[in-house]
Parts: structure tokens; C-alpha cells; sequence
């Protein structure tokens, strides 16, 4: 006991100190109990997944009580346990970190949920720090009462040596989930709303009374806990109903085959392939006799409501006043990480002959080969003399509007993922954009073709080998005619072997070195074919780009510019194309403020006429009043 607790004491007669609060008050009534953190309290640790009964018993041999004991752990502490290995202790502190940062949301709409957004989310009760008084056996009955004064509860913190228990009083961050391709029949995800707090600080009265008693009672103050309510209201307003997401998936299907995408139908094969993703379409653009293209393109569906705002790395929500903003910007941000990785499966799975492969020869006849290196490496896709070349290009489709921060375009684009974010009413116009974007591209590109690369490579081999075996025939017949004349001149054997041998070797070396050019012209053919179409070399020429700006509009033109070529590719057509997007954008911008003054000139004039005739009329009422 401190001595600023024996001087109260002493000072007093005999006061009763009481904590008035209208919060419930949590008594000890074991003197001898000690006062536990809430960090080592026992707690039931099965209720995380991946902990059993067995593990449990484990966990509390170790001195590991509570969930939030085990969060604190690293994977290498907690495998030092006893039969705990790696992968279980990392799946454990996983599982306590995720039950300690989960809330608990239901009924937030009355429509069925996305299935991006379902979650349930757990209620996290916080303890208020509490104060534990030492207890003293004997107390002075000698005391002054005239020396008593009014404490309150910050001036005995202040004074007397608390033990605090301090909980974490930090946001839990929301996770990030997987997407799941959207499915009608099941129910759609909730919306994880902000954790607001408003938690009220309390006020206790300490009154002092005449008698005080020689036992003092020790006393916790415990914070109920308190219920998170999802606000129904912003949560409606921040997802599509399932109505609205069904109206979206249709027109989106609609558009895709008035430009004759093939929709690729979701299946059990194909389940790896559709993972995250909401519509799968394909289409094969003809270039020429020789040369196509198969453009992929995975389709994702934003559940969420307001407009979209792009940059070149990231993809937000411009909707004000509404708490759950922020997780809708966090999924918002994993549509772009799951699209890539979506786009990663399906060229793998066409390199591989998957069953994406397999769905395309069965039920669009397109007889695809892979033709492969002998160390079993992808060099290209063909069909007979026909080559394929493979474009797996994402979109993200938004009912409302969608903005660009970088530069002012007709779709909003983000380049190293390739993905294009549009709104519904502008996805036809963007899908008729890809077409000739891509058939522009092939048509004009100086790059030379993989099968072409690959079969001059494989004819200048033999070539070379054909020519270098016939020179070498050669020396090796005018060697043995040298052998035979030195025989019988009686030159030494060893010499003439000697000179055979070094024609072999030379030949030899001949022979590895254009096997070892057609080894490195195949390895530059499969880095190309595993590359992304997005970031392989594109090669223009001025006379080239002015031929595609014939064949496309000024705004696709610039769209053009700033998605296929570098930033640091220069041009004077690029230079103009660019002075004539900015022109057409400023004179695009006075037409709009013209038009909005002559508006508001008729308006005024209109106003100034409605006036005019309502001062006659009232002036002709006031002559027939008078009269």
C-alpha cells in the first residue's frame, strides 16, 4: 500500500468510499483473487478453425491460453511446441488473427447477397481498464475527519500505483477474399461496413461518509459489450441487388454476342478457369490466310453502386457518405489482382492443353497444336499452315459511370495489367475497339512472326549443316587420298591420324555452334509465346501509324497511342495525335460552356417575360379594384 494511500486513510474517520456509476459493477468478492490481463484469460481455442481438442491441450502445456496469445506468436515461437510443425503453427496464428479481426454482419439487405462481399463478421466485446486497490489487515482508528476532502477517480490514478490491463482499441482492417464467380442461385456476400465508435467516457462520484469500514471491498469496472448493428441503409446503398447484378450479367451477354464474342459456358471442367471471374468470351480474329488472332477476355461485374474512379494503379469509389466506402474500395482493388491471376490460368491452360484447350477444339472445331521445343517447351499455337496468336485482355464492367485520373480517354485503362474498366453502356463500343485495335496491330506490326522465325530458323540450320557435312566430305576424301600417297611414301602414321583427328573436332565444333544458334532462336520463340500480348515489343513505323489513324476515330486513335506504344516511343504523327486530342477536347469544353450560357440567357429572358406579363395583369387587377 502507498503512502499516499496510508495518508487518505489516516485523514479520514472512518469514510466509506463508493464508485457511483449507471454502469453495472463487477464486485470480487475474493479478496485473495489476483487480477488477470485479459491476454493470459483462459479461453476455448478450439473455436478456431484448424485447432482441435488435442492441439488445444497442446497450446495450454506451452503457457499459450487465450486467443489473442496466440495472434502475438511468429510461426517459428509457436512451432517449438511440441508435434507442431510449420505449416500447422502458421494455419493456427492465420485462424487467431482472422478471428480476432472478424465482425459479425446479418440481414443487411432483403435481397440475396453477392458473393463477393458474404462474410460473417463477429462481434469483438472490448474490457475497460480496471483498478485493483491493495487490501490492508489493519487500519488506524485514529483518524481526522477535518482533513477529508472530494477525490475523484483521476486523482487516485494519479496517486496510487493501478494495474491497467489495456485492450486494443485498434480498427480491425478488413480482409481482403477471394472472388467467387458469380452465381445466380447462391446468395450474394455482405458488405462489411466501417466499425464505428462511440464509446462515451464514464464519470464516477466518490463520496466520503463518516464510517468507514475496516474490510475494503475490491472493485472492477467492467464495459458491457457493446452490439454492431449494420447500418441496412448504407449498406443498400453500396451493392447491387440480385435483380440488378441479374440485369447487368444479361446486357453484358447481350453485348457480347451483337459482336460476335462466343460466351464460353461455365462447367465442372472449366471451374478452375472461371475461378473469380463472372463471364468468359472468346473470339477469333482473322488477320489473314495464314495468321490469327484468339482474343480471351475475362469478364468481372462490379455488385458495388456509385462511380468508379481509375488511376494507373488503382480503382476507387466516388461515393460520399457512406461508411462502407472503404471495403467496397478494397475489393474494388482485388478485382484487378484477381483478374490478372485469372489471366495467368488461362494461358496457362492453353500452353498446357487444359481443358480450355480441349473446349475449344471440341466445340469451336479450331483443331488447335501446340508446337513444342524436343525439352517440351511452347512455341506457338497453329492449326495446320495456320498460326494463332493468343490475347487474354480483362474487363471490369460498371452499371455506373467510370472516370480516368491519367489522361482524358474514351475507356479507362490501366497498362500493366491490360484491363479496361467501362460502364455498361459504352462495354459495345470498347469490344468493337479491341477488334480492330488487335487487327491494326497484326496488320501493321514489323515484328516478325513466331512460325516464321521458327521455319527460317529450322531451314538455315540445315542449311548450314548440309553445307559445312559437304565441305567436310570433301577433306575427309582428300585425307584418306593424303593417308594413302603417305603410306606409301613412309610419312609417319601418327602424324597423318593427328590431322584426321583435328578435322573431326573442327567439324565438330561447327556442327554444336549452329545447334546452339537454333537452341537460342527456339528459347526467344517460347519467352515470346509466355510472355503477355500487352507487354511484347510493338514495331511502327510513321508510315504505318498514319495508316491506322485512317482506319480509326481521333478519340480511338489517342486510346490507341497510350495503350500500344511507349511513352518514350517518338513520333511526329504521335505528336500530332496527341495536339489534335487536345484541341478536340478544348474545343469540346467551349461548345459545353456556350451552349450552357445560351440555356441560361433563355432562361433568364423567360423569367424577365413571366415578370413583365405578372406586373400587367397585377396592375390591370388593381384598376378594377379601385374602380
Amino acid at each position: 500500500m502507498t503512502d499516499t494511500h496510508e495518508n487518505l486513510i489516516k485523514n479520514a474517520s472512518r469514510p466509506q468510499v463508493v464508485f457511483d456509476s449507471s454502469k453495472d459493477v463487477e464486485e470480487e468478492t475474493d479478496e485473495n483473487e489476483e487480477a488477470l490481463s485479459p491476454s493470459v484469460l483462459r479461453e476455448n481455442l478450439t473455436i478456431i478453425k484448424g485447432i482441435g481438442s488435442k492441439n488445444a491441450e497442446k497450446l495450454n502445456k506451452a503457457g499459450i491460453f487465450s486467443i489473442e496469445q496466440l495472434s502475438n506468436l511468429t510461426v517459428e515461437e509457436l512451432s517449438k511446441v511440441d508435434k507442431i510443425g510449420l505449416v500447422s503453427a502458421r494455419k493456427m496464428i492465420e485462424g487467431a488473427k482472422s478471428h480476432l479481426e472478424t465482425f459479425n454482419l446479418v440481414n443487411f439487405s432483403q435481397a440475396k447477397p453477392l458473393p463477393e462481399f458474404q462474410e460473417d463478421l463477429t462481434e469483438q466485446g472490448k474490457e475497460l481498464d480496471y483498478v485493483e486497490f491493495e487490501e490492508e489487515d489493519e487500519i488506524n482508528d485514529t483518524i481526522d475527519s477535518t482533513n477529508i476532502e472530494a477525490v475523484t477517480p483521476s486523482q487516485i490514478e494519479e496517486n496510487l500505483p493501478l494495474e491497467h490491463s489495456h485492450s486494443n482499441t485498434e480498427e480491425p482492417n478488413i480482409q481482403e477474399y477471394e472472388q467467387e464467380a458469380i452465381d445466380f442461385n447462391e446468395e450474394y456476400d455482405n458488405v462489411i461496413p466501417e466499425e464505428i465508435d462511440d464509446k462515451v467516457p464514464e464519470t464516477h462520484e466518490v463520496e466520503v461518509e463518516e464510517d468507514i469500514p475496516r474490510d475494503i471491498e475490491v472493485q472492477r469496472l467492467v464495459q458491457p459489450q457493446v452490439s454492431i448493428t449494420p447500418d441496412l441503409e448504407s449498406v443498400n446503398k453500396a451493392v447491387l441487388d440480385h435483380q440488378e447484378m441479374q440485369f447487368l450479367s444479361q446486357k453484358t451477354c447481350i453485348f457480347l454476342k451483337k459482336n460476335e464474342f462466343h460466351i464460353i459456358q461455365k462447367n465442372s471442367d472449366l471451374q478452375k478457369v472461371y475461378h473469380g471471374i463472372d463471364i468468359l468470351a472468346l473470339k477469333v480474329i482473322r488477320i489473314k490466310e495464314t495468321r490469327e488472332v484468339i482474343c480471351v477476355i475475362p469478364i468481372k461485374l462490379n455488385g458495388g453502386k456509385g462511380p468508379l474512379v481509375v488511376s494507373s494503379d488503382k480503382i476507387t469509389r466516388n461515393m460520399k457518405g457512406n461508411n462502407a466506402s472503404s471495403a467496397i474500395n478494397r475489393k474494388l482493388d482485388s478485382y484487378a489482382t484477381t483478374l490478372y491471376n485469372s489471366c495467368t490460368r488461362i494461358r496457362d491452360n492453353l500452353g498446357d492443353e487444359g481443358t480450355l484447350f480441349a473446349y475449344l477444339n471440341h466445340n469451336l472445331k479450331l483443331n488447335l497444336t501446340v508446337e513444342r521445343t524436343r525439352s517440351h517447351k511452347n512455341l506457338y499455337l497453329r492449326s495446320g499452315p495456320v498460326h494463332y496468336k493468343l490475347v487474354v485482355t480483362p474487363i471490369l464492367v460498371s452499371q455506373h459511370k467510370v472516370g480516368f485520373t491519367e489522361k482524358v480517354l474514351s475507356f479507362a485503362y490501366q497498362k500493366d495489367l491490360d484491363l479496361h474498366v467501362v460502364e455498361l453502356m459504352n462495354f459495345s463500343h470498347l469490344l468493337q475497339y479491341l477488334d480492330l485495335k488487335y487487327f491494326q496491330i497484326e496488320t501493321f506490326n514489323k515484328e516478325q512472326s513466331t512460325i516464321t522465325l521458327n521455319n527460317e530458323g529450322s531451314v538455315k540450320l540445315m542449311t548450314l549443316v548440309r553445307k559445312s557435312s559437304i565441305i567436310f566430305m570433301g577433306l575427309g576424301l582428300s585425307g584418306i587420298l593424303f593417308l594413302v600417297f603417305a603410306l606409301l611414301q613412309g610419312f609417319p602414321v601418327l602424324v597423318v591420324n593427328s590431322l584426321g583427328y583435328g578435322a573431326i573436332f573442327l567439324y565438330m565444333i561447327i556442327l554444336g555452334y549452329f545447334y546452339l544458334a537454333n537452341y537460342r532462336r527456339k528459347s526467344l520463340i517460347h519467352r515470346k509465346f509466355e510472355r503477355p500480348y500487352h507487354k511484347r515489343n510493338l514495331i511502327l513505323d510513321d508510315a504505318s501509324l498514319v495508316l491506322i489513324r485512317e482506319e480509326l476515330p481521333p478519340k480511338l486513335m489517342e486510346q490507341f497511342v497510350y495503350e500500344s506504344l511507349d511513352t518514350k516511343y517518338k513520333s511526329k504523327v504521335i505528336t500530332n495525335i496527341k495536339l489534335d486530342g487536345a484541341q478536340d477536347f478544348i474545343r469540346k469544353k467551349s461548345l459545353e460552356k456556350e451552349v450552357n450560357e445560351d440555356t441560361l440567357f433563355e432562361k433568364k429572358d423567360k423569367n424577365k417575360e413571366e415578370t413583365s406579363l405578372d406586373g400587367s395583369l397585377l396592375k390591370k387587377y388593381n384598376t378594377f379594384i379601385e374602380d
